[in-house]
């Protein structure tokens, strides 16, 4: 079920930063990101912080342009209107246009509905014409434009703040009659285009302006144009057949990178690909191999065509005039300089390829003048260098690449090489020298690839019919993928191929024009559904129809692709706006929410969110201004509410900095290897993370958690050793899919395949099995547990789940609308309420009714939750500051107030009474001090300590071993004796001793053995059957046919459990019983005939309790409760250990109310009915004990779950 609770997405913004480590990849989660189409989220993730935006557009205009072919002549003081300008629009896009008549007057216009242009910002001179006979001498712009440069040969270039040396792209030749340019104009402060000497009477001065693109994604799910019919385009994506097959003609392709560097401008990077279409074409790499330094333009009869990196190539048509015009919404764009040569751009990622006259690629550059050069020795590519000077280097033999090397510009030597071997002129052999690791390739007589081997053995083969189209692809296991064809996909009559899998599911794929058309899967088996599509101009999709017969719609831009209309199969439409091809200016939502997006030259600068609320980005503006400096968040109260950044010399962030308060300043600071990956971090209290890489650049080492990483040739993972030395080793069919893991203990779990790919089996460490089988689309359609039980599931053609039959036949439906949200949920017993959702046009979840009555939702512009109202009547409210952080909550006994610091850490919580709870932090975001309103005093230092005045009430110390597991925890209360428990643990990592004693474990993990002699048994689907404690009174446990504990039996007789259909615990006994809301939270508990109704805080990640009746419940930073407040209006304080564990209760006046202690798995050792929030800080009830987390219920008495895992895997 899809329940909409969402904060405003910009809200990481303004939070410390994150640093994710996968791989090698520094991550930061404030970086900006384009706002991308149908994403109503935008999660922002960027390679080092560093923006690669798009470059401004360069034009020309022809020779032989005049006003009369697109613009308007009007005498001086006249109003020029606007019109479309097609041919100057084919050569520079024509995106704004600014007039200046003899008299001074300036006009600006935008667009055809005669709107005026935003300012100068992001455009770019591309063509002037000049009636008057005098020469232009200056020209200045508005101070937040760009300035320009001339000489008397054209455009020079376009800086921000500098006058170009030379003219490095050579001159435009497009003034017109009568315009030159003599010097570079500086005065910026009119707001006015300014001529010097001025236009005389008469004369009227036209400039076209074009405004960098950014990026456009098609909505996901829809397929674009096939291309050629060979790897995917990477301008125009393809519909793909789940291989490397195109289904519409049936090439094969193969694609590897063998190396890729990031930095500023383009990636130093070099991707190879095969294309069975090509066999007969021969490269630098051998027959049917192109390579992303193999770009090309070349030019035939009034046509242009672009060659991509992987092949695939793009269609330009003359517009008559020097110029080129793309195809239908295709995003990128091709402009010829005679004397200079081509530039090719997608809007995607806006990097500009350079051509010679000839079609050869030479530079690559971004919007901000970094750029990679391309190095030739007669036609054999030897050098690519980046911005930062690192090279790839290119060694030949015989005319063919013989070795790769990568360079390092300080001592020109190699750090990594790779070799490459031919045979008959196809490429059979290469080699990662410094890992050792070598890719073998086979081929027919007619040079199309047959198979290929990875270093560890592994091959894949590939079979063709007489037409040279794929016929089989065999993997390394053996499964094998048939392909079939009737028709031509390419042709506009159409073509059909049909794809049968190694399990035998078939697929049909229907093509026209290389358009897909409709999607079979399950084709000839009752799971058939089919997905259609229509296209509309320039091959973009119109509509997409799932198998239920639901359509979605998408109105584009034919010009430039852009997404401007996406309307959901109930009709609700969301709007897209644009400022320039790609570059989102606005998200309007069905509800009419609006999102607003600001840029400079293609660099976001602001994005406002539908309450008005912007967060502002700011960028290098002399050395590198694609670099972002720094982040200003949204709260106008918030002055110094800013993330700063600064780069090395190769644009990797090398330094982070937050300002908590005025006076404070957190900086992480980063170092990172030649390759770009980052070796070390070390955080605001000069803590030090390092990493370290092998020779395949693979991490080996991660901080203090790994030791050691071992991987096999293929590059997986097949060894880890930690801190304490444990090992855990893993193996892989010849398919690379994790087979086993062998555990430091010896144990090993395992895990099976079908010939599909699927996993049909996983083994536990005990030997027992659980099963999975699936549908012909790939769906899991049933699970059998260990002992024989099976759960089944069914699917509508839409892929919906409809129907879950559990192992003891009860049957439970799903029901969905147009929008395949969940609107229904019934159960085959009669006498169990079924449950109803309602959504609003945004797809957010209304209303709901269940057993327990009517709920209802609300929400603000920026879709965060603002109130909800429950089946009970009881109703919680919300509201947020300007940077989205929860400042109000009212409970229904009251409201609690909260404040944040700028960093957007929690400082107080004032509760309706008035009463506040402070908390600090150290500059790295630890949580340091929290102060109690009865005065007591919490540090968090090397020891938790509470402290009223100079007495201490509690403290807990931790000591650490050499893997940051606790080897010791010390307790010390007010008045009673100091207690230390050691803790030493297992070659798993698992609690061997503490509590005085060990803690023992059977073959599957189960915990059986306490350091109190209780010992435990458990059957083969790891169910807990009896519990032993020293006394030897027995206690012995039944369960049903889902696997939920049933019954508990011991010397006093048998209490029976009893459950939902969604295995929720309804009843303990006669006298204890629990209902639940349709979102499968609890609603009500019933214990010996008193009923507590329950209110959620349903705005965080997992629902707080925030009251049961008796009781209202506050938390602090991270969800930790740090007070209840009773009905009758007692305060109670709660305070909390390392673990969130509640250790003690204190009194308005400071006095201790109750102590508490837990074992490692939680069972109290102490009282602890002071308050039902308590080990892990979570809820337990009364009467069992049982610890309620949501999805099933925890019993620490037995270290157990009463229930198996809701998920299936």
């Amino acid at each position: 079920m899809r329940i909409y609770f969402r904060r405003w997405p910009f809200l990481a913004v303004l939070k410390a930063i994150v640093l994710v480590i996968v791989l090698g990849t520094v991550t930061f989660e404030n970086a900006p990101e384009r706002p991308q189409p149908v994403a109503l989220t935008y999660p922002v993730a960027l390679r080092a912080a560093h923006q690669t935006t798009v470059s401004v557009r360069y034009g020309r205009l022809p020779s032989g342009w005049r006003p009369a072919s697109g613009l308007a002549t009007e005498a001086a003081g006249a109003a020029a209107p606007f019109r479309q300008c097609p041919q100057v629009g084919a050569a520079t896009g024509c995106g704004a246009l600014i007039e200046v008549t003899g008299t001074g007057a300036v006009a600006v216009r935008s667009d055809p509905g005669q709107r005026p242009y935003d300012g100068l910002s992001g455009a770019t001179l591309v063509g002037v014409l000049n009636s008057s006979p005098a020469p232009v001498r200056e020209l200045s712009l508005a101070a937040d434009a760009q300035l320009f440069s001339f000489h008397t040969g054209g455009l020079c270039g376009v800086h921000d703040g500098a006058v170009p040396g030379g003219c490095p792209f050579g001159g435009t030749g497009f003034e017109g009659p009568g315009v030159t340019f003599a010097r570079l104009g500086t005065d910026r402060r009119s707001g006015k285009v300014r001529f010097h000497p001025p236009l005389g009477p008469g004369a009227t001065a036209y400039f076209a302006l074009a405004q960098a693109p950014a990026a456009s994604v098609a909505p996901a799910g829809s397929p674009t144009r096939a291309g050629e019919g060979g790897p995917p385009s990477r301008t125009r994506p393809m519909p793909s057949c789940g291989s490397t097959v195109n289904c519409a003609t049936g090439v094969w392709w193969e694609e590897t990178t063998d190396v890729s560097i990031a930095g500023r401008g383009a990636p130093l990077a070099l991707t190879r690909t095969y294309r069975s279409d090509r066999a007969d074409q021969d490269s630098r790499f051998g027959q049917g191999w192109v390579d992303s330094y193999g770009m090309s333009v070349s030019t035939d009869a009034g046509t242009a065509k672009v060659t991509e990196e992987n092949g695939a190539s793009l269609l330009f048509t003359s517009d008559g005039q020097g110029g080129y015009r793309a195809p239908p919404g295709l995003p990128a764009t091709l402009i010829f300089r005679p004397g200079s040569g081509f530039e090719f751009r997608r809007y995607a990622d806006g990097i500009r390829h350079l051509f010679t006259e000839s079609g050869r690629l030479v530079q690559q550059s971004d919007a901000h003048g970094n750029t990679t050069h391309l190095t030739y020795d007669d036609d054999l590519l030897t050098r690519v260098t980046d911005p930062a000077g690192r090279t790839l280097r290119f060694g030949y033999l015989g005319g063919r690449v013989s070795t790769l090397e990568v360079v390092d510009r300080d001592t020109d030597l190699a750090a990594r090489t790779w070799r490459y071997g031919y045979s008959g002129g196809d490429l059979t052999r290469v080699t990662d020298v410094r890992s050792k690791r070598t890719w073998t390739f086979g081929y027919d007589p007619g040079h199309r690839m047959v198979t290929a081997r990875s270093p560890r053995g592994g091959i894949r083969s590939v079979t063709y019919d007489e037409a040279h189209r794929v016929k089989a692809l065999v993997d390394p296991t053996g499964g094998q993928t048939s392909w079939s064809y009737r028709g031509d996909g390419a042709a506009p009559s159409g073509g059909t191929t049909t794809m049968t899998g190694p399990e035998g599911d078939v697929s049909v794929f229907e093509y026209a024009s290389l358009e897909l058309t409709a999607v079979t899967r399950g084709a000839g088996s009752r799971d058939a559904a089919t997905t259609r599509y229509t296209y509309g101009p320039g091959a973009l999709v119109s509509s997409v129809t799932d198998g239920n017969g639901h359509t979605t719609r998408y109105d584009h831009d034919a010009g430039t692709g852009d997404l401007l209309r996406l309307t959901d199969a109930r009709g609700n439409t969301t709007t897209y706006r644009y400022d320039n091809p790609g570059e989102i200016a606005a998200v309007v939502n069905p509800l009419g929410a609006t999102t607003e997006y600001r840029y400079d030259n293609g660099r976001l600068t602001a994005m406002v969110d539908a309450e008005r609320q912007a967060v502002t980005y700011h960028y290098d503006s002399a050395a590198h201004p694609g670099d972002l400096k720094w982040i200003k968040g949204p709260d106008p109260d918030k002055d110094k509410q800013v993330t700063t950044l600064e780069y090395d010399d190769w644009g990797n962030v090398v330094s982070s900095t937050v300002y908590p308060h005025l006076e404070e300043r957190a900086t992480t600071n980063y170092t990172y290897d030649f390759a770009g990956n980052p070796t070390s971090v070390v955080d605001p209290l000069g803590g030090e993370t390092r990493l370290t890489y092998n020779a395949a650049g693979q991490p080996e080492q991660l901080g203090a958690g790994t030791k050691a990483i071992r991987y096999d040739g293929n590059g997986n993972v097949e060894q880890a050793t930690d801190h304490s030395g444990n090992v855990t080793r893993f193996t892989y069919d010849d398919a690379d899919r994790p087979v086993m893991v062998i555990r430091a203990d010896g144990s090993s779990t395992r895990t099976g395949y079908d010939r599909a790919g699927r996993v049909n089996l996983q083994v536990d460490a005990a030997g027992l099995p659980t099963k999975f089988t699936y549908d012909a689309l790939d769906r899991v359609i049933s699970v059998t547990d260990p002992l024989g039980r099976i759960t089944r599931m069914g699917y509508d053609r839409a892929g919906n789940q409809t129907s879950l039959t559990d192992p003891a036949g009860r049957l439970t439906r799903y029901g969905y609308d147009e929008a395949n949200n969940l609107v229904s949920v019934t159960q085959s017993r009669g006498d169990v309420p079924g449950i109803v959702y309602h959504y609003d046009e945004a797809g957010r979840l209304d209303s709901m009714d269940d057993g327990t009555g009517h709920t209802k939702y609300s929400y603000d512009r920026n879709d965060r939750l603002t109130g909800v109202t429950n089946g009970a009547g009881l109703t919680v409210r919300y509201t947020y500051d300007g940077a989205g952080n929860q400042v109000g909550l009212t409970y229904p006994a009251g409201t609690v107030r909260r404040t944040y610091d700028n960093a957007d850490r929690l400082t107080t919580v004032t509760d309706w009474g008035g009463r506040t709870t402070e908390f600090e932090y150290d500059i790295a975001g630890n949580l340091t001090s929290q102060k109690y309103p009865n005065g007591i005093v919490t540090s968090y230092e090397s020891a938790i300590t509470s402290k009223l005045g100079d007495a201490t009430k509690a403290e807990f110390g931790y000591n650490r071993d050499a893997a940051n597991r606790i080897s010791s925890a010390t307790t010390e209360f007010d008045g009673q004796p100091k207690t230390t428990i050691a803790y030493t643990y297992d070659t798993l990592n698992r609690v061997g001793t503490g509590d005085g004693g060990a803690f023992g474990y059977d073959s599957a993990g189960n915990l059986d053995a306490f350091p109190d002699g209780t010992e435990q048994a458990f059957d083969a689907a790891g169910q807990l059957r009896t519990t032993t404690p020293a006394d030897g009174t027995a206690v012995t446990y039944g369960y049903d046919e889902q696997g939920n504990r049933a019954s508990v039996t011991t010397g006093a007789g048998t209490t029976d459990l009893s459950y939902d259909e969604a295995n929720h615990l309804t009843g303990y006994g006669e006298d204890i019983q629990y209902t639940y809301d349709g979102t499968g939270q609890r609603a009500s508990a019933t214990v010996n005939g008193s009923t507590s109704t329950f209110a959620w805080d349903h705005s965080t990640s997992v629902p707080l309790v925030l009251t049961d009746t008796a009781n209202s419940y506050l938390y602090g930073p991270n969800g930790q409760p740090i007070a209840q407040i009773g009905r009758d209006g007692t305060v109670r304080y709660l305070h909390t250990d390392a673990q969130g564990s509640v250790r003690m209760l204190t009194d308005e006046r400071g006095g201790t109310v109750e102590t508490r202690g837990y074992d490692a798995f939680g069972r109290p050792t102490g009282p602890s009915g002071g308050s039902p929030l308590g080990y892990a800080g979570q809820y337990t009830d009364q009467g069992t004990g049982f610890q309620y987390l949501h999805a099933r219920h925890y019993d620490p008495a037995t270290g157990q779950f009463l229930t198996r895992d809701p998920s299936p895997r």
